[in-house]
């Protein structure tokens, strides 16, 4: 039986001496940080209305104040100003079907459904009204995550932490 040789792209870095390695605590803190500066960036932008196309995509939208299994399965086969009713049914917004962004009304369509489960302790109604709230708050953590993820590849790729925190 005979050994593959070892990859050398998985072989460990070495060792930069003149940085001492990174703690967890540490790696906490920097990632702490990464989202303190999503949400000092975007804390401004929380409680504005909805606007433009946010109206028609996400407040009036059938697939997004209705969400259900069938209109998640239906938003993967229309184009991005459609709206899908629960039944999985498809209405047109507008004449403009030039444009599939399956992947946005999806994560729509989950922020809605989660929206509506933490909301659904205050209110009774069948129907979920969105809140821009809700969509803003997922949007910060989204810069959050995006933010931890570029710092922790340039800190793989530059072997640094000061690297990474800028």
């Amino acid at each position: 039986m005979s050994r593959r040789p070892k990859d050398p792209r998985n072989a460990p870095r070495p060792h930069n001496p003149a940085e001492p390695p990174l703690r967890r605590p540490t790696r906490i803190a920097l990632a702490l940080l990464a989202v303190l500066a999503a949400f000092a960036l975007y804390a401004n932008a929380l409680h504005n209305p909805f606007l433009s196309d946010d109206t028609t995509i996400v407040a009036s939208s059938l697939t997004v104040r209705r969400p259900s299994p069938a209109a998640f399965a239906g938003l993967w086969r229309t184009h991005y100003w459609a709206q899908v009713d629960t039944d999985g049914r498809v209405y047109h917004a507008t004449s403009d079907r030039n444009l599939y962004r399956p992947v946005t009304i999806a994560s729509y369509w989950l922020n809605a459904r989660v929206a509506k489960a933490l909301r659904r302790s205050q209110h009774s109604a069948p129907e979920y009204a969105p809140q821009p709230l809700d969509f803003r708050l997922v949007n910060v953590l989204l810069h959050a995550m995006a933010a931890m993820a570029v710092g922790l590849w340039v800190r793989r790729w530059t072997g640094g932490v000061l690297g990474a925190i800028i």
